[in-house]
């Protein structure tokens, strides 16, 4: 029988080929992957667990861990100058272009005009702004407040960053490269991230609010986007490092200051963004999965201190940002939930720059979701926080730009 020596020659030659591109579609799509999965900070962080709370007063949420909760209806009750869970009357307190507005402890509130580009200070007797500075800060893109609200962190379009003393009306420029800052509980010392052109100096850092005393706390090299500046109340650890498990699911190491190894945390979705409470006996974050129809969904994790993290993470099926939220108490907390949120939202946020807010209060305690006030207007809330004697909760309006507030009982 004869050997038909082109037809072997062009199935072995389809063979290479088809091994050829079998081993280029791994180099491109799963090898970098791996690659870039690679974490640069400390691999031992999840060894050990999280540290104890001082005092060791706990609160456990009375809820099956992964019970999704979900919010109550609005009842329609008569508008009401108090927010008692319907329709609430909105008060203004700054007509202006206003931004990076926070609470003194006085019950004054310090925020940035954009037109005029000075900070003014008001209170709810006298409406007149007062200027706290004689300085203008041009087209200031970012205020990251120190705890005692007498100095600042100030971003500039360009890439510039100051922090001025008001106290002292000095400034002290800091270097370009500095970014997400975060205050420590005492306010002596910021947290941030050094970002190079070489991701071989990426560093999460620590320095004095001046500049002065930067000391490297831990390396993140091509990872810095995924590190979270986030100083806990505890004073023990510093930042959130989220790690890339699967396509639905994000392991969070507790970065500590001193090279601490700390318990991690392997949460269900992406996109993971923490906020401690006043103690750090507990901490929300958002995060999304198809589950959440890709928009942002809150969680709680309760007993931060304990063996037990993994237990204590409870879905409070509240849709919404957790920049939208805030902390009331340790136990108790507020959030402006859209009423309407298109799916994909927690991708592109913007989709939902129109959605009017209605405010929530969450007992983390039992787990107990309330209806707080259904604000009387049309109003998309942005940065609420509280009055120092708790009377009162504000928040910047993106439709107006202007500072709201309502009464709390």
């Amino acid at each position: 029988m004869q050997i038909d020596w082109k037809k072997i020659s062009l199935i072995i030659g389809f063979l290479i080929v088809v091994g050829i591109l079998t081993y280029a579609l791994w180099w491109v799509f799963f090898r970098s992957v791996e690659q870039s999965l690679t974490p640069a900070v400390n691999d031992n962080l999840s060894n050990n667990r999280l540290p104890n709370i001082n005092d060791g007063s706990v609160n456990n949420i009375n809820i099956a861990s992964g019970n999704r909760i979900g919010l109550p209806d609005i009842q329609p009750l008569p508008p009401s100058p108090v927010a008692l869970g319907g329709s609430t009357d909105v008060n203004i307190a700054v007509s202006r272009n206003a931004d990076f507005a926070v609470p003194t402890s006085d019950n004054q509130v310090i925020y940035y005009d954009r037109d005029t580009e000075r900070v003014y200070k008001i209170s709810e007797y006298n409406k007149e702004p007062q200027a706290i500075a004689t300085q203008r800060f041009p087209k200031a893109s970012k205020f990251v407040w120190s705890p005692k609200k007498d100095e600042a962190i100030i971003s500039f379009p360009d890439g510039s960053k100051i922090m001025y003393d008001f106290d002292k009306q000095k400034q002290y420029t800091l270097p370009k490269q500095w970014d997400s800052f975060d205050f420590s509980s005492a306010g002596n010392q910021v947290i941030f991230r050094n970002i190079e052109s070489n991701s071989d100096y990426n560093w999460l850092s620590v320095a004095n609010p001046d500049g002065t005393g930067a000391t490297l706390v831990e390396h993140m090299g091509k990872n810095a986007d995924k590190v979270q500046p986030a100083w806990s109340p505890q004073n023990n650890i510093v930042a959130f490092y989220h790690k890339y498990v699967s396509a639905e699911r994000e392991e969070i190491i507790f970065v500590g200051l001193h090279g601490e190894n700390y318990a991690s945390l392997t949460i269900d979705g992406q996109g993971f963004k923490g906020k401690w409470s006043p103690s750090g006996l507990y901490m929300l974050y958002e995060a999304y999965s198809a589950a959440t129809s890709y928009k942002p969904n809150i969680y709680v994790v309760a007993g931060t201190g304990s063996d037990n993290v993994q237990g204590q993470q409870v879905d409070l099926g509240v849709n919404t940002w957790i920049d939208k939220c805030l902390f009331a108490t340790d136990t108790k907390v507020y959030c402006a939930v859209p009423k309407e949120l298109p799916v994909g939202s927690a991708i592109s946020p913007s989709i939902a720059d129109t959605s009017d807010d209605v405010f929530y209060e969450i007992n983390l305690v039992t787990g107990r979701i309330s209806p707080l006030a259904s604000l009387v207007g049309s109003f998309n809330v942005k940065d609420p926080f509280l009055s120092a004697d708790k009377k009162k909760l504000y928040f910047r309006d993106s439709f107006t730009g202007y500072i709201f507030n309502i009464n709390l009982p």
